[in-house]
């Protein structure tokens, strides 16, 4: 009989292991507000936006932007709060630019602080839908992929119309230029935003358990694959729409 009873709990044990990665699955993680996490803003905002000139095809229109990918990690950990290191961030790059685009300061302080505000509020309703940071479910990565594609499709739009009004980008590439300002976004966050959010859960604390690491083995090489593509859309695809 006690036999018995021992094969029954141990034949219980891993649907109970389940239910408790379950029920951690339906709480999302959180990673709190520091210091820290402002100072890796305005930091990460900072040197990120370094590298867009390698990627610029229209001034401040990049087919790689990683700055997005970190305000799109700020804006889902923490909401409204990561605008501001972001946009100082921004500010503190645009004073100390040896060559501006041609924008007024005033204006391009606004569009800025626009821009960021749409991850944003994509990220108040991404939150609110019970999303998921560590991406325990797949409807988690289903609703980050609408989060990015939606955001950075009303950030390429006003970005680029922007910049067409100030005579920075021509009408006549204004199509062109918002499908590279959406494709740098989209790409950049999809890329870089889940391993930046990964490792804030991490150096937070949380750890994912190891059964759902195994099944994101993936995401590394399909992450690398995007900067080749990053270029091929740069260099051999853009040129030609």
């Amino acid at each position: 009989m006690a036999d018995h009873a021992r094969a029954v709990s141990a034949s219980d044990e891993p649907a109970a292991l389940t239910a408790r990665d379950n029920a951690r699955a339906s709480t999302p993680a959180r990673v709190p507000w520091s210091n820290g996490a402002i100072a890796t803003l305005f930091i990460g905002w900072f040197a990120l936006s370094k590298a867009r000139d390698y990627f610029q095809l229209w001034p401040g229109v990049s087919v790689w932007y990683a700055p997005a990918a970190l305000l799109a990690a700020g804006c889902i950990l923490w909401g409204w709060r990561a605008v501001l290191p972001l946009f100082a961030g921004a500010i503190a790059l645009e004073l100390l630019a040896v060559e501006r685009i041609g924008e007024p300061l005033w204006r391009f302080l606004v569009v800025s602080l626009a821009l960021k505000s749409i991850y944003a509020v994509g990220a108040t309703v991404l939150r609110r839908s019970g999303f998921d940071p560590g991406f325990a479910r797949p409807r988690d990565v289903l609703r980050f992929a609408g989060y990015v594609v939606a955001c950075a499709f009303v950030a390429a739009a006003i970005g680029v119309t922007d910049l067409v009004a100030t005579g920075i980008v021509p009408l006549a590439d204004q199509g062109r230029a918002t499908l590279a300002f959406w494709v740098g976004d989209v790409v950049a966050v999809l890329a870089l935003t889940p391993a930046m959010l990964g490792l804030a859960l991490w150096s937070a604390g949380h750890r994912a358990p190891a059964r759902r690491w195994r099944h994101r083995a993936w995401r590394q090489p399909a992450q690398a694959l995007t900067v080749p593509l990053a270029l091929w859309i740069t260099y051999g695809l853009t040129p030609h729409l």
